[in-house]
C-alpha cells in the first residue's frame, strides 16, 4: 500500500462529510472556508515478522481547520471545534480497514486504522490567519508479504 493511496483514502473518508467544507491533501496556501481539513503523511515504523512480513505503522496528521480565531465571540471557535471531535472519531472509528462503505472496500494490505489521539484546541496557522482547530492523529497498520535474498 502506498502512502498516497492511504492518504487518498482518508481524504475520501473525510469528503463523506456534508459539513466538512473542503478537505485537501498535503500542505496549503489559503483557505477559502471553513471547515476545512488536510491531511499530511506523519512518522512509521516497519517490522519485520516471521521473515518475510513486513508491517508498517504509519501516522498521519488530519488537521482541522473550524474557523477564523477572529469570527465571532471569543469563544465561538472553541465551541464549534468541540462537535467536531466526536465526528471525527465517528469517521474513523467504524473503519478500521479504511473502507468507504463496508468491508468489502478495504485496501489491500490494511489491517487497522485508529484515531491515536488528538491535540484539543489549538490555533492553526495557514497563509497568514489564524483558525481555531485540532490535529487528529490517525495510525494506519499494513502489512505486505515479501521475498527476502534470492
Amino acid at each position: 500500500m502506498t502512502v498516497a493511496t492511504e492518504k487518498a483514502r482518508i481524504i475520501a473518508i473525510l469528503d463523506t462529510n456534508s459539513d466538512i467544507v473542503s478537505v485537501l491533501k498535503g500542505s496549503l496556501r489559503e483557505i477559502n472556508s471553513t471547515p476545512a481539513f488536510f491531511v499530511i503523511a506523519g512518522d512509521s515504523t516497519r517490522t519485520l515478522r516471521g521473515g518475510d512480513q513486513i508491517i508498517t505503522e504509519r501516522n498521519y496528521s488530519i488537521f482541522g481547520c473550524i474557523k477564523a480565531v477572529e469570527e465571532g465571540r471569543e469563544f465561538d471557535a472553541e465551541e464549534e471545534l468541540e462537535a467536531w471531535y466526536t465526528t471525527i472519531g465517528n469517521l474513523f472509528d467504524t473503519r478500521p480497514g479504511l473502507w468507504l462503505t463496508d468491508y468489502s472496500d478495504t485496501l489491500d494490505g490494511v489491517q487497522e486504522a485508529f484515531l491515536v489521539s488528538d491535540s484539543g484546541f489549538g490555533v492553526i496557522e495557514v497563509a497568514g490567519t489564524n483558525y481555531a482547530g485540532s490535529e487528529w492523529i490517525l495510525r494506519v497498520v499494513s502489512h505486505k508479504l515479501v521475498t527476502r535474498g534470492g
